[in-house]
């Protein structure tokens, strides 16, 4: 209680010291616990929807290019993918093209096909390129494989 009683008091001369020296009431800030509070809200609630694909995602192999990491996501709607690719030789000329993506059932069947552009090649990233896509899939079905091709001969 002592203890409490001398924070205090030293509290309230820092205060009156900053206040003398600025002109305006000493106010503690309370910008630490709302950061803290909007970091947690942030992680606990996120911005993506869905939940994380159990299935495997597979890129062909390419001589050209290839697959640095995805990301797929169930959604009521069908599944979320997104990821990042690279060329294998670091400093090549920019890649015209597309990726093929296909969606199989576990029974192997075709669920859902799309065409997807990459964004630009950047060097700063390793000469990387980000897509990102919605594939149609029913809510009930299935889904135990995700493959991409890329598709360099033609843009879409």
């Amino acid at each position: 209680m002592i203890i409490g009683r001398h924070l205090q008091q030293e509290e309230m001369k820092f205060s009156e010291g900053v206040k003398e020296k600025t002109g305006a009431s000493a106010v503690r800030p309370k910008i630490i616990p709302m950061a803290l509070l909007s970091v947690a809200l942030l992680s606990t609630t996120g911005c993506v929807e869905g939940h994380p694909f159990r299935g495997s995602i597979r890129a062909a192999p390419s001589q050209v290019l290839q697959l640095s990491w995805a990301i797929a996501r169930r959604t009521d709607r069908g599944i979320t993918l997104l990821g990042q690719i690279t060329q294998v030789k670091c400093c090549s000329p920019s890649v015209a093209g597309h990726l093929h993506i296909t969606v199989l059932a576990d029974n192997g069947v075709i669920v859902s096909e799309k065409d997807v552009p990459w964004g630009d090649f950047i060097a700063r990233q390793l000469h990387s390129a980000s897509f990102k896509t919605k594939l149609a899939v029913p809510k009930n079905l299935a889904v135990s494989k995700v493959e991409i091709q890329f598709i360099t001969s033609s843009p879409i």
